[in-house]
């Protein structure tokens, strides 16, 4: 049976009005009769008495009346509840993004979207390595390139851009007259992983330089130049203080390379949850927190 057309009856048994049922339900009129009449239809009884001028159940509209309102009232709050209960963000939120981005940025927007929703758990997977959502069971992953999965949904929240940079001290000269052809004077910190190489590979080639150290994570990288330890590339979103505090210069500031996207990535699915849903707009709210150290 088909509960919306019991759930019409009761509620024009009760009102005892085909118009005021309508108005209650949001629904025509003409629609509130049609599915009384279809709902005889199918149990094969008359329920309601119909006159110009007059409304009464009859004996079989009583009974059904009195004995389904009970049980479609509780079935319709057990529905509701649970309809709420979907709708109040807690459990657990699986995320995973590059490691760089999980040392500098998340830490910050973790702690203000769990002090906004206190009920939340969350599981961190930070990797540079590409992971498929899906299959790790992984609710949202920040990423940064090109999206390669066509199925899932992305948010972009910046820009970031690769720069060249050192200590000052390792440097040991005016910065501004440092060029590409000085790097091979210098120990070269190299990065590295199955995603993607140094994109000063090519100025290695041309001018023969080996570097010294080739490393898969880009905070390493920054703490080896902390301790002048040679010349490399960081993302400008991982280094800004760093620059604003003189603790690192950058190089060739004139060089430029292609920038890279910030996104937020998450199943295709029309119903995601509402936890997966409240920390998408919140990321979005908060893209301004990427923004600022670009």
């Amino acid at each position: 049976m088909n509960l919306n057309l019991l759930n019409t009856f009761l509620k024009v048994s009760e009102l005892k009005s085909f118009t005021q049922a309508a108005k209650i339900l949001q629904q025509p009129k003409s629609r509130v009769s049609r599915n009384i009449s279809q709902l005889e239809r199918d149990l094969k009884i008359d329920l309601i008495k119909r006159t110009t001028r007059s409304f009464s159940l009859t004996t079989d509209g009583e009974r059904l009346y009195r004995e389904t309102k009970p049980i479609l009232l509780k079935l319709l709050n057990r529905v509701d509840q649970i309809s709420n209960s979907q709708n109040d963000i807690q459990g657990t939120l699986s995320l995973t993004g590059p490691i760089d981005i999980g040392q500098t940025i998340l830490p910050k927007l973790l702690n203000k979207f769990s002090s906004k929703y206190p009920k939340i758990q969350f599981q961190l997977h930070l990797t540079d390595h590409y992971v498929d959502l899906a299959g790790m069971n992984i609710d949202v992953g920040i990423r940064v390139g090109n999206l390669k999965d066509s199925t899932m949904k992305q948010k972009i929240l910046a820009k970031a851009k690769l720069i060249l940079v050192c200590s000052p001290e390792y440097l040991g000269k005016d910065s501004l007259k440092f060029s590409v052809k000085d790097l091979q004077d210098y120990s070269i910190i190299s990065f590295y992983n199955e995603n993607q190489t140094d994109p000063l590979t090519k100025i290695y080639k041309e001018h023969k330089i080996v570097p010294r150290f080739r490393v898969n994570s880009f905070p390493t990288i920054k703490n080896m130049m902390m301790q002048n330890m040679g010349i490399g590339i960081l993302p400008d979103i991982i280094c800004q203080q760093e620059l604003r505090e003189k603790k690192l210069i950058q190089l060739l500031p004139h060089w430029s390379y292609q920038k890279s996207t910030i996104q937020a990535v998450y199943s295709n699915s029309k119903n995601i949850s509402p936890k997966i849903r409240a920390f998408i707009d919140f990321l979005i709210e908060e893209k301004q927190v990427f923004q600022d150290l670009t």
